[in-house]
């Protein structure tokens, strides 16, 4: 499984082999395996946290992501 459950992905956007993920997850922890996971699947490279912030949604206290990679070559 590449996705978390302790995350959500917001936006998916693909330009040519480039790719950003935007979403929101519960700590950094979910947000670094997340980032493993895409690394280890050998489907995306160059994987890169762009940003981390926190986000207070309904008094939780979630982090909003964005990360870029690129599509491996098949």
């Amino acid at each position: 499984m590449i996705v978390a459950k302790r995350m959500w992905i917001d936006s998916l956007t693909i330009n040519g082999n480039a790719i950003q993920i935007k979403g929101v997850a519960m700590d950094e922890t979910t947000v670094s395996e997340f980032m493993t996971r895409l690394q280890d699947s050998k489907m995306f490279s160059n994987v890169n946290l762009k940003v981390v912030k926190l986000n207070k949604i309904q008094n939780y206290n979630l982090k909003r992501f964005e990360i870029s990679c690129n599509k491996s070559a098949s």
